[in-house]
């Protein structure tokens, strides 16, 4: 049931993006008004994000700098309590002419209740008109540890421009 919940809840997060983004298109057609092209620098800084995923209640928050070059650094994370990171997390993200915002994150971890291993996630997202957020989703992919129990997810994710 609470699984159901969730995929409902994912759902309908995605087509709300997308009826968003469809909206924004036809105003933005209809208006005249030109969107920025997108370049490197308007995602350059710190974001902050959230890694929980509550399908089996762990992960975790922290502050991400992203390099000019794209390459992603993790300021002091803070886990769920259930969790631990075993390996620090990196990645890169780069953004397209027309603000899409792709890239991956890996990194190492332990959970008391099911494992653990190495996580790969990759994301899609979108830079908001006022380049406060990238919104969209994230796929988690694991595991290849010991006992781990193979997850598969993608669930809305969000970086907010950080302060």
């Amino acid at each position: 049931m609470a699984l159901n919940r969730a995929v409902a809840s994912v759902a309908s997060f995605a087509f709300g993006l997308s009826a968003a983004f469809a909206q924004q298109s036809a105003q933005t057609a209809n208006s005249g008004v030109q969107l920025p092209t997108c370049s490197q620098s308007m995602i350059t800084g710190i974001w902050q994000a959230n890694f929980y995923l509550a399908q089996v209640n762990h992960g975790f928050s922290c502050p991400i700098g992203v390099s000019s070059d794209g390459k992603l650094s993790f300021g002091n994370c803070t886990t769920a309590k259930n969790m631990t990171i075993t390996q620090a997390p990196s990645g890169t993200l780069k953004i397209d002419q027309t603000c899409h915002v792709v890239g991956s994150i890996t990194y190492d971890f332990s959970d008391d209740q099911w494992g653990g291993g190495t996580a790969q996630e990759s994301l899609s997202l979108w830079r908001s008109l006022d380049g406060s957020r990238l919104s969209g989703t994230r796929h988690f992919v694991c595991c290849n540890g010991i006992g781990a129990i193979p997850q598969d997810w993608v669930v809305p994710f969000e970086l907010i421009a950080g302060q």
